[in-house]
Order: structure tokens, then C-alpha cells, then sequence
């Protein structure tokens, strides 16, 4: 990432060091391997932000480990965290499913139409569907 000088009109020489003061840090969290070495800051929002620890469990880690009190105010901020990641769980696995029907259904219209010799429209009657759901599949499944 950069930002970069443009003048319109004129020109005022600056150096890129005056106005180039983005930086992006970058921290992969990854619990495969456990929350990380206690005290770093790894370890520290892996506990913050790990959907697998209750808000009570986060509470005991960040007063033991941290010396932080967490609070009635911050407890309810966590308690929506680790609702926002089983919604997020919640939602990726409605996605999952509906790509799996679709999957299937796509697999089941093309599979009667090779097996009976019949078109797209006979087959999708056969099996109880529309031409417009397998296309629709069709599309899901493409992607």
C-alpha cells in the first residue's frame, strides 16, 4: 500500500517521507496451534477474538494473564463478540447447505437427463423442479 504525490496544478516538490505515513500491519491469528505465548499480543487477541471461549473464560485469561478487570460494559462487548462469530459460524454453514442443494440438484437434473434421454425441462419435472431452479443452481454451483 502506498499513497503517492499527484499535483494537479503546479508543482510543489515534497519528499515521500512528508506524506507517505501509511503502514499496514498485518496479524494472522491462528488457534491450530493453541492462543499463542501468554503476555504477547498474539496470544492477547487470539483470547479477545476466538469464537471458541465463552466471555467468562476470556475475563479469567485477561485478568490472569493481563491483570484486566473486564467489566460489566466491556463483558456485554465480548459477550457480542462471541455472538458476532457464531452468527458469522451460523451464516457460512446456511451457505454451505445451500450450495450443497443446489449442488445436488444440479447433479440430479443432468443425471436424468442422461439416463431417461430426456431435455432439461423433462428432467426437471421428473425430479420435482423448475428449469429456472436448476438454472439458478446451475449459476450457484458455477461460482
Amino acid at each position: 500500500y502506498k499513497i503517492s504525490k499527484n499535483d494537479r496544478i503546479g508543482s510543489v516538490p515534497e519528499e515521500e517521507k512528508s506524506y507517505d505515513k501509511l503502514s499496514v500491519i498485518l496479524i494472522c491469528l491462528n488457534t491450530k496451534r493453541g492462543l499463542g505465548e501468554e503476555g504477547s499480543l498474539h496470544h492477547f487477541l487470539n483470547v479477545l477474538l476466538s469464537p471458541l471461549l465463552k466471555p467468562e473464560e476470556k475475563a479469567e485469561i485477561f485478568f490472569r494473564v493481563y491483570g484486566i478487570r473486564i467489566e460489566k460494559e466491556i463483558r456485554k462487548e465480548l459477550e457480542g463478540m462471541c455472538n458476532l462469530g457464531e452468527a458469522i459460524e451460523e451464516e457460512a454453514m446456511k451457505k454451505g447447505r445451500r450450495e450443497g442443494r443446489a449442488e445436488n440438484l444440479v447433479k440430479s437434473v443432468e443425471a436424468a437427463m442422461k439416463s431417461f434421454h430426456v431435455d432439461l425441462r423433462t428432467a426437471c419435472e421428473g425430479i420435482g423442479s423448475s428449469v429456472e431452479e436448476y438454472t439458478q443452481a446451475a449459476a450457484l454451483v458455477k461460482d
